[in-house]
């Protein structure tokens, strides 16, 4: 099984307002989206980003034989993470 860290990331993303004409005085209240996403870390060669798997299938079969797997793959940039909070889990 492969040894990856369960954590809750929290990052800010692009948020739009919706359509249409705003005054103003609203629009710039508007801000940035902040989002919290856990998962594993799936480490990478690149420290530009993030990658986050929210779904692990360690040792699972296919036409290959036993690999782990995983889904619900997020990529987010470095400079967008605001935090990094490591979850304890127990394997067993």
């Amino acid at each position: 099984m492969m040894n990856l860290d369960l954590v809750e990331v929290e990052w800010v993303d692009a948020c739009e307002m919706e359509a249409g004409w705003h005054e103003i005085s609203e629009i710039k209240k508007h801000t940035v989206c902040t989002c919290r996403d856990v998962g594993w870390i799936l480490p990478t060669p690149r420290n530009d980003q993030l990658l986050l798997i929210g779904s692990f299938a360690p040792k699972m079969s296919d036409d290959s034989g036993e690999v782990d797997m995983g889904g619900r793959v997020t990529a987010i940039p470095q400079s967008w993470i605001v935090k990094i909070r490591k979850l304890i889990y127990d394997t067993t």
